[in-house]
């Protein structure tokens, strides 16, 4: 996020966390054996990139606070960014099409979700925000209606997570100096949306309808408020 001020990076960097947890959820009742020497490697790799890479992204951190002294928060805007992400990871945990009887199926839906994200940035450096939004939420709008198709459906989740570079780097901007506390922020709406598919309350998440009017809110919740500039 400090290594770049578009939003291409972004879009890459937060892509590959879907594959990571899937092939963990996959693979964590496999690796027992290797479980705890494979967290303590993780972390210590973590610690080791915190300590030795700090030098690339400290200065634009600091060079943002300076000419951005006064931050004028708006409240409507984080709410914004903040239920956008929300429903996202509550839709994003009650797909249920029919093709998850079919063993190949789960991947690919996998892969339309990180190669979504990594689109979304590309595009809207490529064509704006309001364009990638625009088209990326209704297209996904249109095809939720018809979970019976493979590709539709795979083309429904893709364009449904072209937006979520989008919200934090949106965040970001909307919080100078202060990327850590948007990313953590989105975080916890990750985590609020997850809770209802943990306690067993998606109830009709899953309905065609119901992933497109989730679609379409969210287009309106870009629009209508994140997408306005500061008065």
């Amino acid at each position: 996020m400090n290594a770049s001020s578009g939003k291409t990076t972004l879009g890459i960097f937060v892509a590959p966390g879907a594959w990571g947890v899937f092939l963990s959820s996959l693979y964590a009742s496999r690796l027992t054996g290797v479980r705890y020497p494979l967290v303590a490697a993780l972390l210590l790799l973590a610690w080791a990139i915190s300590r030795f890479g700090a030098s690339a992204w400290q200065l634009p951190v600091q060079k943002q606070r300076q000419d951005n002294p006064a931050l004028r928060l708006r409240p409507a805007v984080i709410l914004s960014l903040f239920t956008v992400v929300l429903l996202r990871s509550y839709a994003g945990l009650s797909f249920d099409f029919p093709h998850h009887g079919i063993s190949s199926w789960l991947p690919w839906q996998v892969s339309a979700v990180v190669l979504g994200k990594a689109a979304g940035g590309l595009l809207a450096d490529r064509y704006g925000l309001v364009r990638t939004v625009n088209a990326s939420l209704l297209t996904a709008a249109i095809a939720f209606l018809f979970p019976n198709s493979a590709l539709l459906c795979l083309l429904a989740v893709f364009c449904f997570n072209m937006t979520m570079p989008l919200t934090l780097w949106l965040l970001a901007a909307e919080l100078p100096g202060m990327k850590g506390f948007a990313f953590g922020l989105l975080t916890m709406a990750l985590f609020i949306g997850y809770l209802p598919a943990q306690l067993d309350l998606l109830f009709f998440a899953s309905l065609p309808v119901i992933l497109a009017t989730i679609s379409l809110i969210s287009l309106a919740l870009l629009r209508g408020t994140t997408l306005r500039p500061a008065s």
